[in-house]
């Protein structure tokens, strides 16, 4: 497994769906672009949950600013794993995988091959499901920003874990926040101040998604805090409704923005180390997520104060 999580399993395997023309791959994408290409992915994902009869998630978009995206890449690779883990489900069948990209240099480009592996592997589903329906892309609207492309592909995340039968569980989550912690405590260690290892705190029984979800917030805006310091542009989240119907769903995909930022800002050190390779995790409940979140509050709270 790699350093990241399972997210970037798929990410170091050959990709079996796309085959690029030289024409497109020299030219510059557009977000409008990427942006036309979730709307006719989002569509096939409504056809397909209409044929399952699955529920239609509700959630209001999340509102958000100065997203890049690198962000998005990242929930764009959620996305994937998740189609990876329905065709799984309905055709016992699993994309070989996505060609991986330095996260140093994201593009609009790259989102849309994530993108585009996704919508070839909903249509492969659908075909061996003998399902016949192709969504058509509308114009382009080029006032379309990353910001745009972000909240659609959330909103085909949280609608993708409403089909799953087996959805995103507390130790999905467990796995990511601790992606996030290897990072934080690489990026802490990078200093030359040396400090005794960090205790993890009491863990507090009873804790519910919704408690993580806020923690995650909390966490976030500490993330910030470090990038605004060092004059990195980070996601201002300015709205992210949850109630206490939110899922695990929901909260893995806090984390994968909080994994984002910190690979941005673990890669402005050049002497800190990766992280350690993350295992898969079993059996976790909120209450431990919630515990792992307040490692990494710890350690991002000792950058701040180092920095």
């Amino acid at each position: 497994m790699g350093q990241i999580s399972h997210l970037f399993l798929y990410a170091f395997i050959v990709a079996c769906f796309l085959l690029p023309s030289s024409q497109a791959v020299a030219r510059e994408v557009q977000p409008a672009e990427v942006y036309q290409l979730v709307s006719v992915l989002s569509e096939d994902i409504e056809h397909l949950r209409w044929v399952m009869g699955r529920p239609v998630n509700r959630q209001a978009k999340p509102v958000v600013r100065n997203v890049s995206p690198h962000e998005v890449y990242f929930q764009a690779l959620t996305l994937f794993e998740k189609i990876n883990r329905l065709s799984s489900e309905l055709v016992h069948d699993k994309s070989l995988g996505i060609p991986m990209r330095s996260l140093n240099a994201i593009t609009p480009k790259d989102v849309l091959v994530v993108v585009k592996a996704t919508q070839n592997h909903v249509r492969s589903i659908s075909r061996k499901l003998q399902i016949t329906f192709n969504a058509q892309p509308s114009p382009l609207e080029m006032s379309r920003t990353p910001a745009d492309v972000f909240q659609a592909i959330v909103q085909a995340n949280r609608q993708l874990n409403l089909m799953l039968s087996k959805q995103y569980s507390p130790s999905d989550v467990f796995r990511q926040v601790t992606v996030a912690a290897g990072y934080a405590h690489q990026i802490d260690t990078s200093f030359p101040t040396v400090e005794p290892p960090q205790k993890s705190p009491v863990l507090v029984p009873g804790k519910q998604a919704l408690d993580v979800f806020k923690k995650l917030l909390q966490a976030y805006a500490l993330t910030r805090q470090v990038g605004e310091k060092m004059n990195l542009q980070t996601v201002e989240v300015i709205e992210w409704s949850a109630d206490e119907d939110v899922q695990p769903s929901d909260v893995f995909d806090i984390a994968s923005l909080l994994v984002a930022e910190l690979t941005t800002i673990h890669a402005q050190f050049p002497d800190a180390q990766p992280p350690h390779e993350v295992q898969t995790f079993r059996d976790k409940f909120p209450s431990h997520v919630y515990q792992r979140v307040g490692l990494l509050e710890i350690l991002l709270q000792e950058i701040i104060e180092k920095q």
